[in-house]
């Protein structure tokens, strides 16, 4: 069997209430489930639903919390770094208590005139708040992800490169990469290198299909995610492709997500090769805090 397995964003969703979006994702036949805990725009607030409500929630529908999607970590200045890094350590022992393995985070904003001497500055903030969060992420057994977003502090495979390298591996196997098919479409950049230049520390996937600039469901825009998740397995991935939708229609949001399955499947299907000739395993483990 395929070590990749499909999962659900419920940002797909964020338009329905907690935990109706259980519900709807159930329903869709998605069993791994990624949530929305981004503040100001969330599902669960972890300051107000107890972890023990959550993984109850999931536990009653058969459903699995692979992990939260908990927003962005703030390198534009000192204070908006503070005031983020306040917000993920609130919610990291929430995350872990509820049953997810890992913390998706991204970087905030940035204006495309933005010098590089600047933008620098911007990651060498991130890279300092990744410390600060190291030893709750290690003590807890999970792992953070970063994935890039256009127009962010985050965005290119330079972007990545810069912070990853300065957390390597094998030590810092907590730390690693969730790339965004969509947003490195909309950051003009070539997707496929773009993964390849991540091998080994790609922990998670969101998949996203569009048309120019427009998010479209699954299978209806032009992404070649037929050739991200092939690129993916010649490098040793084995996580999860989440379906990560972003449609303005509630009725539409629910048809696409039912779509998104059978999509992800396809191309999980389309890609699995003989075991025999698949490379190792190269999506390392908290647990492990090294490659496989």
């Amino acid at each position: 069997m395929s070590p990749i397995q499909p999962a659900l964003s419920t940002v797909s969703l964020h338009h329905l209430p907690w935990p109706q979006v259980l519900d709807a994702a159930r329903d869709s036949g998605f069993t791994a489930i990624e949530l929305l805990m981004i503040p100001g725009w969330v599902h669960v607030a972890p300051d107000r639903v107890p972890a023990a409500e959550i993984r109850q929630e999931f536990q009653q529908r058969g459903l699995r919390l692979i992990g939260v999607h908990g927003g962005g970590l703030d390198g534009t200045s000192e204070e908006t770094l503070s005031a983020s890094l306040r917000y993920l350590e609130m919610l990291l022992p929430v995350a872990a208590a509820a049953g997810a393995s890992f913390l998706n985070i991204n970087g905030m904003p940035v204006h495309s005139s933005t010098p590089p001497a600047q933008r620098r500055e911007m990651l060498e903030r991130i890279i300092r708040g990744l410390r600060v969060l190291e030893p709750q992420v290690r003590a807890l057994g999970m792992q953070v992800t970063l994935e890039n977003h256009a127009h962010c502090h985050i965005a290119t495979p330079e972007d990545y490169q810069v912070v990853l390298a300065a957390f390597p591996l094998p030590g810092h196997a907590w730390l690693g990469a969730t790339v965004d098919t969509g947003h490195f479409h909309l950051s003009q950049v070539d997707l496929i290198p773009a993964i390849h230049s991540l091998r080994g520390r790609v922990l998670h996937v969101h998949v996203k299909d569009h048309r120019g600039a427009h998010s479209v469901p699954l299978g209806a825009g032009t992404l070649d995610n037929l050739g991200a998740v092939r690129a993916l397995r010649e490098d040793g991935y084995c996580g999860h492709l989440s379906c990560e939708l972003e449609l303005g229609d509630v009725q539409e949001s629910v048809a696409a997500v039912r779509q998104g399955l059978p999509y992800l499947t396809d191309l999980i299907s389309r890609t699995s090769v003989d075991r025999t000739t698949t490379p190792p395993c190269l999506r390392a483990t908290a647990q492990s805090q090294e490659t496989v």
